[in-house]
């Protein structure tokens, strides 16, 4: 396939079966990539195709080949004439187009030239390019060939078969459709390689049990079709495409990502954050008198005892010292709701009265309003409900690459992402959320529920995650195949069958229902009991043996001066 015959005038018969051959196999909707080494235009007028408007045609450059990428994106061509490559150009060819999103193996080709050998047929068979025509510009002879005759997708024919001939006088003599069905109604020895990424519900374990919806699904049809799976496993992402696998498990639907199934199952994706805790018993005590109680305290006293000495300063021009020590006392006995004797003997001291009091019942008010709530229900920390707190909380994001470009919307969350974003898939990203609780996990919903009996609190019996009020987006689970696989077809069909029937469906929720735990199941009110009012009985043990060692530092006080008393008194007596 060293030369091209059509650059001679005397090819005549040769261009006149090409106008029949195109007008039989190629339509004005079809898009053609002519790669021609030579001059393609003069190709291009000698055909005169009358739909030449529909025609593309690229000149390939076998020392740049890499320059055709993306040139048909995102169309597909539908008809590949390649004329006057060797061997080597079109394996360069081949290899650099395999890639590219807009290759279609499952195209149609012709291929002019003249020598064909069976070194071509093997580039063909490895890259699954079945419906091509090999057109022997010298001898006028074409030829086809059946890469799955012996019925198996791993041994296949390397044989060149006569089809058509073109005769002397243009006519092109047909002995068999020059495209026929190349695949096997029933296949035999073959074997499929499977690359799987871990996941929950979908595909857990190859060589466990309970392999998984997925691999279960794939596994009834190629036990009915006698085909054998060989399943690799992988826990990192991949790209797909390399030639030793065949089928890919755990991709995302991408468009232009092999062939991928009919979507077979639908899921949900949101975050999962950690749940509230419960306050711990001495955490009830600071519960009770958090910060701003002691900063309202500390103000009020304050402010009082400041007013109450400028005003006995400019009133009597002296400090009264016994009134200064008797403040907190008195602010002390209002907001325990005691009575008490203050001296009143200025206006002044009324409005300071007044000011007092009304402090004092916004700090009695608040205390009561934390005790109350803390006996009649359970307290917790601070609660995740949307991707607001997630930020304010500074936790970290982890989910799958592409489920994270779905939610970077907008400049602030990408540049949040951009510092917190942490790469990990299922059930890595929720273990973490529940042990460590510093992430916020991008979760499939079956995953998060299949797993949940392994985020549960063995003391109260509480879930340790929860979804956030924030918009899930659905995701749709399907398998992917080498492009132009023979094979796609046939478990596409089945798929869709089994989805019909219900099959599939049954499947799943067995899996989803092995070990899900019902979050209305998990109590978040509990009775009261104890326990929850270990923090009260803690104050008020801390109050009576307070009052107790100020009761005998009372009593040894006294009696050491009711003793000085007597002593004095006997002393001067005598």
């Amino acid at each position: 396939m060293n030369f091209s015959i059509l650059r001679q005038p005397s090819a005549l018969n040769v261009i006149q079966c090409l106008r029949i051959f195109f007008s039989q196999y190629f339509s004005s909707s079809d898009l053609m990539c002519v790669v021609s080494k030579n001059n393609y235009y003069h190709l291009f007028a000698s055909l005169r195709f009358d739909y030449s408007e529909a025609i593309d045609i690229w000149d390939f450059n076998v020392d740049h080949p890499n320059d055709a990428i993306w040139y048909f994106y995102p169309n597909h061509p539908d008809f590949y004439v390649l004329d006057g490559l060797t061997e080597q150009e079109f394996q360069v060819f081949i290899n650099n187009m395999s890639d590219d999103p807009s290759f279609n193996p499952q195209a149609r080709y012709l291929f002019l030239g003249s020598n064909f050998t069976s070194n071509l047929l093997h580039v063909l068979n490895d890259k699954f390019i079945s419906n091509a025509v090999f057109f022997d510009v010298e001898t006028g002879n074409l030829f086809i060939h059946f890469p799955y005759k012996k019925k198996s997708v791993n041994v296949k024919d390397h044989n060149f078969y006569q089809s058509a001939v073109c005769e002397k006088n243009g006519n092109l003599k047909v002995e068999q459709d020059l495209f026929p069905p190349k695949e096997p109604k029933v296949w035999k020895n073959s074997t499929l390689s499977v690359l799987y990424v871990p996941s929950e519900v979908y595909s857990i374990c190859d060589h466990c049990e309970n392999k998984g919806v997925e691999m279960d699904c794939h596994i009834l049809i190629s036990t009915f079709f006698d085909i054998k799976l060989e399943f690799h496993r992988n826990e990192d992402l991949v790209n797909f495409g390399e030639d030793e696998y065949n089928v890919f498990f755990g991709g995302q639907l991408v468009q232009d990502f092999g062939l991928f199934t009919m979507p077979y199952l639908r899921d949900e994706v949101t975050f999962f954050v950690p749940v509230s805790q419960l306050l711990s018993r001495w955490k009830y005590i600071f519960s009770i008198f958090p910060l701003s109680v002691w900063s309202l305290w500390f103000a009020t006293v304050t402010l009082t005892t400041a007013t109450w000495i400028m005003g006995d300063f400019i009133l009597q021009q002296r400090i009264c010292l016994e009134g200064l020590i008797a403040v907190p006392f008195i602010i002390f006995h209002w907001f325990l709701e005691k009575s008490f004797k203050i001296r009143r003997k200025s206006t002044f001291e009324t409005i300071l009265i007044i000011l007092m009091l009304f402090l004092s019942n916004i700090m009695n008010i608040y205390f009561k309003s934390r005790f109350t709530y803390l006996l009649n229900g359970l307290n917790y920390e601070w609660s995740i409900d949307t991707f607001d707190d997630i930020i304010s909380r500074k936790l970290k994001i982890g989910g799958t690459q592409h489920g994270i470009n779905l939610i970077n919307s907008s400049v602030d969350v990408a540049n949040y992402l951009q510092e917190n974003y942490m790469n990990c898939r299922g059930t890595q990203c929720l273990q973490r959320t529940a042990i460590e609780r510093d992430m916020a996990a991008l979760a499939m919903v079956s995953v998060a529920r299949s797993t949940s009996n392994n985020f549960v609190d063995n003391t109260t019996g509480r879930l340790l995650l929860k979804r956030i009020n924030w918009p899930s987006f659905h995701m749709y689970v399907c398998s992917f195949f080498n492009r132009g696989h023979p094979m796609f077809p046939l478990f596409n069909r089945s798929l869709q069958r089994l989805a019909e029937s219900g099959i599939l469906m049954k499947i799943y929720f067995e899996y989803v229902r092995k070990n899900i735990i019902q979050e209305s199941s998990m109590g978040d009110t509990q009775k009261l009991n104890f326990e929850h009012i270990v923090a009260p009985l803690t104050m008020w043990c801390i109050g009576i043996i307070t009052s107790f060692v100020v009761f005998f530092c009372e009593m040894a006080h006294a009696k050491k001066r009711s003793m000085l008393c007597k002593k004095f008194i006997r002393v001067t007596t005598n």
